[in-house]
């Protein structure tokens, strides 16, 4: 009986880190983009506990996450000359929302024909 305890519990943290790994939390403030093998497999906009496949080695599954709340990006200070030629400093900024966090992550990552080719072939 003493043999199988080092043995047993082996095997019970290995279950727990499987376990640990397959797991991913949405918070109300984000999206999440579920990426299998560099292709977008799905994307969580609501919150809550979803699963995926464990480790992410190999490339297998992936989850980036997306502000889903207004986000903020401050330009460098502006110097614009006006009719008069008057030279005015503007210090500009965006403010802006991912809608579609598919889209965004097509756009910025380059991803568009991979993801393409994904949604021609649903699973």
């Amino acid at each position: 009986m003493n043999n199988r305890i080092p043995f047993i519990l082996i095997i019970c943290a290995l279950a727990l880190i499987g376990i640990y790994s397959s797991v991913f939390v949405v918070n109300a403030r984000q999206q999440a983009i579920v990426v299998r093998f560099g292709q977008i497999k799905e994307v969580k906009t609501e919150p809550g506990l979803y699963f995926k496949l464990p480790f992410a080695f190999m490339d297998a599954d992936r989850v980036q996450y997306v502000e889903k709340q207004a986000l903020r990006f401050d330009l460098d200070n502006i110097r614009v000359q006006v009719s008069g030629g008057k030279f005015y400093e503007v210090d500009a900024f965006v403010v802006y929302k991912i809608a579609d966090a598919r889209r965004f992550r097509e756009t910025v990552s380059g991803d568009r024909e991979s993801a393409e080719i994904a949604a021609s072939h649903p699973s």
